[in-house]
């Protein structure tokens, strides 16, 4: 039988104090807004407020599983309950559970953080609604009765082994985040000024860098066929290293090639595809050189993206 180290008197006092429920709310958020992959440590903020006109006392345990629970479920509402091992080892201890007692004033706040995978150990990425139990009692036995919090959204994405895979990933949601719904010429005008102030950022925010990387760079049908017979972690890690290659110049060095200035040309675009024709002025020591350029865009999302280009008018020097 597990041991509770709870005194009689702390029990008659939180009796005596005749706290309702409703009087009370507990409060989650995560502790950081960023991107969580599987595996990911993510914490979160508990806050629990006295909203009654009384002292509102409860207890605290050291180890967090004797206050705190989750219940978690999938976006169509199954439960998806799996429970650590941590949790289920200390749950599952003799040794006596040793608590504080937290007293508030109206209007009050106690927080803690807590990390949710010392509690739950998802198994796949995916959507998830979480939410907290918290046992101002302790959790003694089954029939203690939780007071349950707000309900938070949790993404869960898929593992990412490299810190370059998953810097990259990263970029690549937020900048999704980011972008606003410009027509495909302003999507070109916004990335070439971009280009011109050296705003790396601003540049790669509208271009899809796969599939600029299969377009443009891989070129052949083969070589296509190859990147994309690629497990999905293969090609993350080829993606990045092409984008400190654009950067660096060493790959689509006409793509990068910083203007003097440009004059949009023509735009067409149905729903889903466009093409923007550009003449781009580059100014040399001793010469100044056109070229026309055509942009090919596709709409993503609320987006119109970059997937490829061809240049198709050559000044001297090209």
């Amino acid at each position: 039988m597990k041991k509770i180290a709870i005194s009689l008197f702390v029990l008659v006092l939180l009796a005596a104090a005749g706290r309702s429920a409703d009087a009370v709310t507990v409060s989650i958020r995560f502790f950081e807004q960023k991107i969580y992959f599987l595996n990911d440590r993510i914490d979160v903020k508990i806050t629990v407020k006295n909203d009654g006109v009384e002292p509102y006392r409860f207890l605290v345990a050291d180890n967090r599983v004797f206050s705190v629970d989750f219940d978690v479920r999938t976006m169509t509402n199954r439960p998806a309950q799996y429970h650590s091992n941590f949790y289920q080892n200390l749950r599952n201890s003799m040794e006596p559970v040793l608590y504080r007692e937290i007293s508030l004033l109206p209007e009050e706040e106690y927080s803690l953080v807590v990390s949710f995978t010392d509690f739950i150990a998802l198994r796949e990425p995916g959507l998830y609604v979480i939410q907290a139990l918290f046992y101002p009692n302790l959790f003694v036995a089954e029939s203690a009765s939780p007071i349950t919090s707000n309900k938070l959204t949790l993404n869960v994405r898929p593992p990412i082994s490299s810190p370059e895979e998953r810097d990259f990933v990263e970029a690549q949601i937020e900048r999704s985040l980011q972008r606003e719904d410009l027509p495909p010429d302003g999507v070109v005008s916004y990335t070439l000024h971009a280009r011109m102030n050296n705003q790396w950022n601003r540049f790669f925010l509208y271009i899809n860098l796969e599939k600029l990387y299969v377009n443009s760079f891989l070129r052949t049908r083969a070589a296509q066929d190859q990147f994309n017979r690629l497990p999905e972690e293969e090609k993350l890690t080829r993606i990045a290293a092409y984008k400190r290659q654009i950067m660096k110049g060493e790959a689509e060095w006409q793509f990068v090639m910083l203007p003097d200035s440009f004059r949009i040309e023509e735009t067409n675009y149905t729903r889903t595809e466009g093409t923007v024709r550009v003449r781009q002025i580059f100014r040399h020591p001793d010469y100044t050189e056109p070229r026309l350029y055509t942009y090919y865009l596709e709409r993503t999302g609320n987006a119109w993206e970059i997937v490829n280009y061809i240049v198709e008018i050559s000044g001297p020097g090209s």
